[in-house]
């Protein structure tokens, strides 16, 4: 396992509105490829890469049960599925509730 595992994909990571995961621990950097590093005090301008946790934090507890039975779901049909795609799952379900929100606003 490497720290792409335990991240969203740098696709997904690109849509993260500024500001949102500035705190996350680690960053998608773009060189000569695109990896994974732990953030660093001068790294401010590269893509958050938030992880399970992180992303957990965030959500609403309804939207959590929506992560897990996603997950379990998956889980039963394909086996193991690899924590990347928890991960992504659960940045794309962060995502429809921060449009929820918006969505709410009068």
């Amino acid at each position: 396992m490497n720290l792409e595992d335990l991240v969203p994909s740098y696709t997904l990571c690109k849509m993260i509105p500024r500001g949102e995961f500035s705190d996350s621990a680690f960053v998608w950097l773009k060189r000569r490829r695109k990896h994974v590093a732990i953030r660093k005090s001068y790294m401010a301008q590269s893509v958050p890469a938030p992880t399970l946790a992180e992303i957990l934090e965030k959500l609403e507890i309804k939207a959590c049960k929506s992560v897990f039975w996603g997950y379990s779901e998956a889980k039963e049909f394909k086996g193991e599925p690899p924590l990347g795609e928890a991960v992504s799952f659960a940045l794309e379900t962060w995502f429809m509730q921060e449009e929820e929100k918006e969505n709410e606003l009068p």
